[in-house]
């Protein structure tokens, strides 16, 4: 019985995720992309214009060395009615970080006023910037930096972190930090990572593949056999048969919001945050476009990254 409860509450959570996922009420604006000659908006007036064009200096030599481009977005606060991981997707796919044939890209987000910070990852970085390495760098580069007010510094050195992941190379603030941090404790938290990134990342593929069906029943179907494997596995009871129901129900519900969302944003030419199929939809330029200089190379963004606060 308590194993059915544990699945139900489960069950429940991840259907609230995703109703707060696919029906938000007001979404949060993504600002036009910057130039690729100067990448970095931001909008808290925190950073100098000196600071700006070091961190410009700095990036280019991404793209001169191995192509690869880099974002900064600095933001006051994501207000009531977005979340961090959804809205940091949002941009890297709308700015078009990276080439669009490589999906070389990085953006780092930071909302400054709610104290909370993401590295998005394009899908051709992720082999080099892992999500562990990218949540490190967030841990101990820019949290330290940002919580004694250094938000320029910590840029940088996150920069310089992120460009040593990219070419392979050692990074001393890392390997100092991860010598101190061998406990059984953190290798709970990333293995419990992991599997929560997994998770997600099973999740927002199935939720891409029933997004582009012609039907909305096919979750309840998945839903079904889901619930009759779970049948199975610990035999015939009531309570398993109330699982069945409860799981064919919640995929007929998950279908049919991610649906409608997929065709929401279709009819606008967008792709949904939770999308991981690739590609774009089209009827637009995908939002990467601006002047002077130049811009992004159209990359795109699967939610490979990290996020943290400070």
């Amino acid at each position: 019985m308590k194993l059915g409860r544990y699945i139900g509450a489960i069950l429940i959570a991840v259907a609230t995720v995703v109703c707060l996922t696919v029906v938000p009420a007001h979404a949060l604006a993504v600002p036009s992309a910057p130039s690729l000659a100067t990448p970095i908006i931001d909008q808290t007036n925190t950073l100098s214009q000196e600071d700006i064009t070091r961190l410009a200096a700095q990036i280019a030599t991404s793209r001169e060395t191995k192509s690869y481009q880099i974002g900064i977005l600095m933001i006051p606060t994501l207000g009531t009615d977005e979340y961090l991981e959804g809205y940091s997707l949002k941009v890297a796919r709308a700015w078009g970080i990276g080439e669009q044939d490589k999906d070389n890209g990085a953006l780092i987000l930071i909302v400054k006023n709610d104290r909370k910070m993401r590295i998005e990852v394009g899908r051709g970085l992720e082999g080099d910037l892992t999500d562990v390495r990218a949540s490190r760098i967030i841990r101990d580069v820019l949290t330290p930096a940002f919580r004694k007010g250094d938000f320029a510094g910590g840029l940088e050195e996150a920069v310089d972190s992120i460009q040593k992941a990219v070419s392979s190379q050692v990074d001393p603030r890392l390997e100092a930090a991860a010598s101190t941090d061998k406990t059984s404790f953190g290798s709970w938290a990333e293995l419990g990572f992991f599997i929560l990134v997994g998770a997600l990342s099973i999740l927002s593929w199935v939720a891409s593949m029933l997004g582009r069906s012609k039907s909305w029943w096919a979750g309840g179907i998945i839903g079904l056999g889901l619930g009759l494997v779970v049948a199975l596995l610990f035999s015939w009871a009531f309570w398993t048969i109330l699982l069945t129901v409860g799981i064919t129900l919640f995929g007929f519900l998950f279908d049919f919001l991610v649906s409608r969302d997929y065709a929401r944003h279709k009819s606008q030419g967008t792709l949904p945050s939770w999308w991981a199929g690739g590609g774009s939809i089209g009827g637009g330029d995908g939002g990467w476009s601006s002047g002077g200089g130049g811009s992004f190379g159209g990359g795109d963004f699967s939610g490979g990254g990290s996020s943290g606060s400070w």
